[in-house]
């Protein structure tokens, strides 16, 4: 076995990432001496868990293509599985949620596990429309509903919904992942609690100064010198439409500490953004102005730009 690692975004990396129409980082493809894919996966594991995806990967060294004419005559949990997997890596969601029932029916003792691959599977086919925003809400209900789930699943359904649900959606889900997450020793389940509390405080308290006190708690020592967290509190600041003077310093802090022209352009819009919110537009057209200067690629900056001068609010 031959190991080859790739830059995707430089020189002849380009075009191999093309090749194999690689959609996230890191991304690992098995591939025989013809070039052909044997098998894939996204993200890494762990090592452990990596080295023996590889040493399954090399077990077997036939086409995705042949997997699944064999899957089709004659189903195992183990293809679904390889197939699932792949099908996840290639951002074919449908594919994925269907290879992974069909592996959790094949073993049923796998099934709380599959949930969060299922879940998660129908998560990113919400980018491509292959998803009902619905099922994802039912998905992560059953996760949550049941007492078997692993720590790490409730907080995953707990984060997603966050991002893609309305309060309405969220809130329900929030309540019970503070149930579950509330007797956890675990160092990491606590610190993902404390941002459970803040949105606890903000859409159930309803009360923003208790919110803003916690934010602050949840940040790293030293975030008022790191470019990247300056940005990410402003910009929950800003979501939120809380602390708005300050959060446009520190914005413009993360600007005057950033490291190179895309950090300081995503800043830079953060700043923006607050700025047009406080109804200081002109301020705001000269930050977004200077944001494309710097990251001229960005067409998401260019509408934003096009937006301030419109007048347009988000």
């Amino acid at each position: 076995m031959i190991l080859l690692k790739n830059d995707c975004e430089k020189g002849a990396g380009v075009d191999l990432a093309k090749k194999y129409e690689v959609g996230v980082y890191p991304t690992f493809a098995m591939v025989n001496d013809a070039g052909e894919v044997t098998d894939r996966w996204a993200g890494y594991p762990g090592v452990d868990e990596f080295i023996g995806m590889v040493d399954q990967a090399r077990a077997d060294m036939t086409t995705i293509e042949e997997k699944q004419r064999r899957f089709k005559a004659e189903p195992s949990y183990d293809l679904a599985m390889r197939l699932g997997r792949y099908s996840e890596a290639m951002f074919a969601s449908v594919d994925a949620v269907d290879y992974y029932r069909k592996a959790s029916a094949l073993n049923p003792d796998a099934a709380t596990e599959l949930r969060g691959k299922i879940f998660m599977s129908m998560y990113y086919g919400l980018r491509t429309g292959d998803t009902d925003p619905q099922m994802l809400l039912g998905e992560g209900e059953a996760i949550l509903n049941d007492p078997n789930s692993e720590m790490d699943d409730v907080l995953m359904v707990a984060s997603v919904i966050r991002r893609v649900g309305d309060e309405e959606h969220y809130v329900p889900v929030l309540k019970k992942a503070l149930v579950a997450t509330a007797d956890s020793d675990e160092e990491a389940v606590q610190h993902y609690r404390k941002e459970l509390l803040v949105d606890e405080a903000l859409m159930i308290h309803h009360d923003p100064e208790k919110a803003l006190t916690l934010k602050r708690e949840t940040l790293a020592e030293g975030w008022e010198q790191d470019p990247a967290a300056l940005n990410q509190y402003a910009w929950w600041c800003f979501e939120n439409d809380l602390n708005l003077q300050e959060a446009y310093k520190l914005a413009m802090q993360g600007v005057e500490l950033a490291s190179n022209d895309g950090e300081k352009a995503n800043i830079l819009d953060t700043a923006a953004e607050i700025a047009f919110k406080l109804g200081e537009v002109d301020k705001a057209i000269e930050l977004e102005t200077k944001a494309v200067q710097l990251a001229p690629d960005n067409e998401a900056f260019k509408h934003t730009l096009t937006r301030f001068r419109a007048g347009i609010d988000t």
